[in-house]
């Protein structure tokens, strides 16, 4: 998230959406220091692009390799928040 975005923005709190790739740990450090830097709270990090999951056999295929959420989670003592569908409305 930018700096100009939480200067002009009224911001109560961060999720960080973060995917399984090897990157990731590098680019939550970012945001949770930009974050601490500015005083907004960060409330947990959720992974977007876990899986697919095959429509023939219900098997989950890490597209992006294995996760690593939880580790990165624990490295910046971040909770993990999972997403739920409800209807058309994702909910956090």
């Amino acid at each position: 998230m930018p700096l100009t975005v939480f200067q002009s923005l009224p911001v109560d709190g961060i999720v960080v959406v973060a995917s399984p790739q090897e990157l990731v740990s590098m680019i939550v450090a970012k945001a949770v220091n930009m974050a601490e830097m500015m005083k907004v709270p960060m409330l947990g990090i959720v992974e977007n692009m876990s899986y697919i999951v095959c429509p023939d056999c219900g098997k989950h295929i890490n597209v992006f390799g294995n996760s690593h959420v939880d580790e990165v989670a624990a490295k910046h003592h971040l909770p993990v928040r999972q997403l739920r569908r409800c209807s058309s409305r994702l909910l956090i």
